[in-house]
């Protein structure tokens, strides 16, 4: 059992030294504004910021049902503060957040500054004497697929137009061609639709590219790109980076070649006398098979050679099964290597690959990276699994 003894006197001074921390960091923390800069009857304000129990809060000055009564949103001491005003103590009526005549509850605000049938635009008015929105839109009638409601201010009062589209009605706008993928861009597919309806989709064919835009003068049209300009391949109506390369496109049966397929690697290599050279064809791996001996050559090392070309040089000659061992054969390398306790040891025999099999725990020892290592000294379980067999 473990005895904590308590100084009651410094625990209470911690005690209020914490709890002044806490009241300082709220006072630093807390923020609020106002756009109307406090308690401004006459403009409609926004409240950002929180109330004294740290709830954000987000409001904007409303006025009530009855018409003359307005809600103030404002700050103090960095905290949030509501209070209730009667427009009509001073002869006004409460509308849209504000204290105002009678005779200003009429306007109209349009972002877009008058009719614009190729921008969508939207407006604010009064209705009621309550704000409303209205945006520029296309008809959802199958019997009017090219008609534009174009809102728009005439003073204060709000209008709409309804505008027959030459070309089609398209996100509050008139449009003669729109283009999903903005314009020549080769990097990404887009569908494009012309003034007819028509809509077409980039293409591939092989590695041609058919990319479809719109002119600048609004018209539909194509041209055709050869993606291999850009080192590239067209795939999906897009011209993309090759997933597949290949070190040797040349197919030199006297070169290994290696082919790199997104994560994936593979060489040309021997099955007997038959070389399974890899390559890429557009973006695809396949393999041919060729018989060296047909040609009087003979495989190794994923190439078809001439005998007489062939050397084969051991670095471990005697086989020591605690060295590792490397062969070089054709100009290529291999090494001895372990699978689970066995140790394969390759040698060089009449310029050709041989291999040997070695079990290392016969000896008490474990297999790794090509070579048989003692167990550590003093236990069979010291840490390597092979020796935790034994």
């Amino acid at each position: 059992m473990v005895t904590v003894v308590v100084d009651l006197k410094k625990t209470k001074n911690i005690i209020v030294f914490c709890m002044i921390f806490l009241v300082i960091l709220n006072i630093v923390s807390a923020e609020c504004s106002d756009t109307d800069s406090g308690k401004d009857y006459y403009q409609k304000g926004h409240f950002v910021g929180t109330n004294v129990w740290e709830d954000e809060i987000d409001v904007e000055d409303s006025c009530m049902n009855d018409g003359t009564t307005l809600t103030e949103n404002y700050c103090e001491e960095d905290y949030f503060k509501r209070e209730t005003y009667d427009c009509s103590s001073a002869g006004l009526i409460c509308f849209l957040g504000k204290c105002t005549e009678a005779t200003d509850t009429d306007f109209c605000e349009d972002d877009e500054v008058g009719k614009s049938s190729d921008v969508q635009g939207s407006i604010t008015f009064s209705e009621n004497n309550e704000e409303k929105h209205a945006r520029d839109d296309c008809s959802v009638s199958a019997n009017l697929p090219n008609m534009l409601y174009e809102w728009y201010c005439d003073g204060v009062n709000a209008k709409v137009d309804e505008i027959n589209c030459d070309g089609f009605c398209y996100e509050g706008t008139c449009q003669s061609c729109i283009d999903s993928d903005s314009g020549k861009n080769y990097d990404e597919k887009g569908s494009t639709k012309g003034s007819s309806g028509t809509i077409k989709e980039d293409e591939c064919k092989t590695n041609i590219l058919t990319e479809w835009y719109c002119s600048d003068s609004g018209l539909m049209q194509q041209e055709t790109v050869n993606c291999e300009n850009f080192g590239e391949i067209c795939s999906d109506g897009r011209c993309v980076g090759n997933p597949c390369i290949d070190n040797e496109p040349q197919k030199d049966i006297a070169v290994r070649g290696t082919v790199h397929y997104h994560d994936q690697v593979g060489d040309d290599y021997c099955d007997e006398n038959i070389l399974q050279e890899i390559y890429c064809s557009g973006s695809e791996v396949f393999y041919d098979e060729i018989d060296c001996e047909e040609m009087g050559l003979k495989c190794v090392a994923g190439k078809c050679l001439d005998e007489d070309d062939i050397t084969c040089e051991d670095s471990d000659p005697d086989n020591d099964i605690s060295q590792l061992g490397i062969i070089t054969i054709a100009g290529e390398t291999q090494e001895d290597f372990c699978s689970g306790e066995t140790l394969f040891q390759l040698d060089c025999k009449k310029n050709e690959i041989t291999t040997d099999t070695y079990i290392c725990s016969k000896e008490g020892k474990y297999c790794l990276n090509g070579v048989c290592k003692n167990c550590p000294q003093g236990t069979l379980m010291g840490g390597e699994m092979w020796c935790s067999r034994l």
